[in-house]
């Protein structure tokens, strides 16, 4: 499970596509309280829809380890953001530092079982 808090409404990861928001918390495929699946590969990009520079914290992440990936990059898509960091296994409270109005998330597991 992933949580990225910003308050306000929530999302899922599996929406896929882009969300314009003034705040928000983006979880897993699993949502709140569930599990994500296996062989996922989810993209989703926020913006800020005041159009100024995204805040982004990571306040709990945890898959088993190599098994589940979170990729995080400062940019409106994977393809050409900056990539901020790879995350797998258990992390609390991780800062994102984003500087353009814009952060993208891809979420990648392996097709074997999460044991969550």
């Amino acid at each position: 499970m992933f949580s990225s808090n910003s308050f306000g409404q929530t999302y899922t990861i599996d929406q896929e596509g882009s969300v314009s928001t003034c705040s928000g918390t983006l979880f897993d495929s699993g949502g709140e309280t569930g599990n994500y699946g296996t062989n996922e590969d989810y993209e989703i990009t926020i913006y800020s829809s005041s159009g100024e520079s995204v805040m982004a914290e990571i306040a709990e992440f945890w898959t088993n380890p190599n098994q589940g990936y979170l990729y995080v990059y400062d940019g409106s898509s994977v393809a050409t953001g900056t990539l901020l960091g790879t995350y797998d296994d258990l992390l609390t409270e991780i800062p994102v530092h984003i500087s353009s109005g814009a952060v993208s998330y891809t979420h990648l597991t392996l097709p074997t079982t999460c044991n969550l």
